[in-house]
């Protein structure tokens, strides 16, 4: 007999989640907002079961954090670190070319594969590319 790990919700309980949660964070952010210091602090006892005498840390216990944390963890962040620096280079490259033509384009993975590109052609060089193509369409 098949045993189910996880089940779908039913229809409307996502919405009334993704409420819930956007309540609670706005009362958060409202709070700290409010409260400043003295907020964050009782956050962090309350989320995180941690509350310093101080939050601020010295440049000494920063390095003995970080040589805490293994190679191929550090690795896995300055990796991660390049790939959204890569995406925002994008994104602000495709930004510019917007402003300077008028030509109304969606980069989704739809209209590049329209016209026989691959998810490779997201680069910079490639979404020229597109909008020449598109453009002339």
């Amino acid at each position: 007999m098949p045993r189910h790990i996880k089940t779908a919700a039913l229809a409307g309980q996502h919405e009334e989640a993704d409420a819930k949660v956007r309540g609670t964070v706005e009362a958060i952010i409202a709070d700290v907002q409010k409260r400043g210091d003295a907020a964050v602090r009782e956050l962090s006892g309350r989320f995180d079961k941690w509350s310093p005498a101080s939050f601020r840390l010295s440049g000494d216990e920063i390095r003995a954090l970080v040589a805490r944390v293994s190679t191929q963890t550090i690795d896995d962040i300055k990796f991660a670190q390049q790939q959204i620096r890569n995406f925002a280079e994008i994104q602000r490259q495709s930004r510019r070319m917007s402003r300077s033509r008028p030509c109304p384009v969606s980069y989704s993975a739809t209209a590049i594969s329209r016209w026989g590109g691959s998810a490779a052609m997201s680069r910079a060089g490639g979404i020229r590319w597109l909008r020449r193509r598109i453009c002339r369409s």
